[in-house]
């Protein structure tokens, strides 16, 4: 490809990325809330229930399914372990409050971005970052939304009136980061990355 077509994408990708945080930024702040279980519904059950996913996911060259195992393991931590339709453990992830550390990665997959991006997303999708603070309320249209600065990183979610999770806007400063959409209850789970390495993952909840 040319240089200047590289640089043109490059500049468009940008100018859409930036456009897109404005019209999110730019929502009127009405209040400030505290985040807990109680105004945001948790895709993990509080009662200590694990639930499972159907999942499929797509980063770099490697397309994985299987199910997704979310589970408590004792009051302070959960665990998020991916398996194979062949019963192959793919990945093991511990959550202590808002962080996600690996304690097991199939060695084909053991490389630090991919691993740094599964583990960021899937506390993106998880809403780990969210309760506990402060976010602002911001409402459009009479349909509520919440704004929360991380680090560098700024989050949009749009609540539905059954004070759920419908769908999640993540820039890294102002370039888009991610998009997350819950549906039917937390039943169905679609995130996707932006950037250079493109990452999506679907989930599905299997009910037993």
């Amino acid at each position: 490809m040319a240089r200047w077509q590289i640089i043109f994408l490059a500049l468009s990708s940008l100018l859409l990325s930036s456009c897109a945080y404005h019209k999110f930024a730019s929502l009127p702040q009405a209040s400030e809330r505290s985040i807990t279980s109680d105004n945001l519904k948790t895709l993990v059950p509080i009662d200590g229930r694990s639930v499972k996913y159907k999942t499929s996911i797509d980063i770099l060259k490697n397309h994985l399914t299987g199910i997704l195992v979310i589970k408590q393991t004792d009051t302070a931590t959960k665990h998020l372990v991916f398996v194979t339709e062949l019963g192959m453990r793919m990945f093991d992830f511990e959550i202590k409050g808002d962080s996600i550390t690996p304690v097991f990665v199939f060695k084909a997959l053991n490389k630090p971005k991919l691993i740094d991006a599964l583990c960021r997303n899937f506390r993106s999708i998880l809403l780990l970052e969210w309760y506990g603070n402060k976010a602002a309320v911001r409402t459009k249209n009479a349909q509520e939304g919440l704004y929360l600065r991380s680090g560098k990183r700024n989050l949009f979610l749009a609540l539905n009136a059954d004070k759920q999770a419908s769908q999640l806007n993540v820039f890294n400063k102002r370039k888009k980061e991610s998009k997350t959409v819950y549906t039917n209850d937390y039943s169905s789970v679609h995130l996707k990355q932006y950037g250079w390495i493109k990452l999506y993952i679907e989930l599905e909840k299997v009910t037993e």
